[in-house]
Formats: structure tokens, C-alpha cells, sequence
């Protein structure tokens, strides 16, 4: 169920924004992708400490 979080397709515009030669929007895309990847890791790592799940010990 987490996979449906991750942003594939504002990754995958982002590479084609790159490829057309529009570097500085493929970049910004890319940093937010990279941004929004880390929020969403952080969120589950902190449900999982929080709930003391076993995958974290």
C-alpha cells in the first residue's frame, strides 16, 4: 500500500521536461519529488517508531 505514494509520474515529467531542454522546470520538479519522497519516509518511519512495529527494532 505504500508503493501508491510514491511520485512516479511527476519523476517520470520531470526527466521528460530534462530531455526537452527545460532544465530549470525538470530541476524543480525533480527537487520536489525529491522533497516530497523524503516527507513520506519520514511519516512512515515515524508511524512505525510510534506504534513500535517490529520491522524497527
Amino acid at each position: 500500500s505504500i508503493l501508491y505514494l510514491i511520485p512516479g509520474v511527476f519523476f517520470i515529467n520531470s526527466v521528460i521536461d530534462i530531455l526537452k531542454d527545460h532544465i530549470l522546470m525538470g530541476l524543480s520538479r525533480i527537487i520536489s519529488v525529491g522533497i516530497l519522497i523524503c516527507c513520506i519516509a519520514l511519516g512512515i518511519y515515524m508511524t512505525l517508531s510510534i506504534s513500535d512495529f517490529g520491522i524497527l527494532r
